[in-house]
């Protein structure tokens, strides 16, 4: 799994809430269309740079972490079984019978 993934999924999975939540916190802004269309673009931006922070945040914690290292020797791995190297015949065989849509 790539990094940007995992930040991509963390936003998605606090950002949901907090979309459903928002409406009532913020409710009493209701009487004041002008004020919220006045200020939108800059409660835009600000959101827009604090979902990139997170972002990068994210993205930084998974390299040090070495997910993305991880995701390369796992894909290495599996090229690997797929393509009948030095690694347990029989599961490369399994493996090219499931692509192949034989499982008998």
């Amino acid at each position: 799994m790539q990094p940007w993934k995992v930040g991509a999924g963390l936003t998605i999975s606090v950002g949901a809430p907090l979309l459903f939540l928002a409406p009532e916190r913020y409710d009493y802004l209701s009487a004041y269309p002008g004020l919220l269309a006045a200020y939108l673009p800059d409660i835009a931006l600000h959101a827009a740079a604090a979902l990139a922070s997170f972002f990068a945040a994210i993205y930084w914690l998974a390299l040090k972490l070495g997910l993305g290292e991880m995701g390369k020797r796992l894909g290495h791995v599996d090229r690997g079984l797929r393509e009948d190297s030095q690694y347990d015949e029989e599961l490369a065989d399994s493996l090219r019978r499931t692509e192949s849509g034989h499982w008998d």
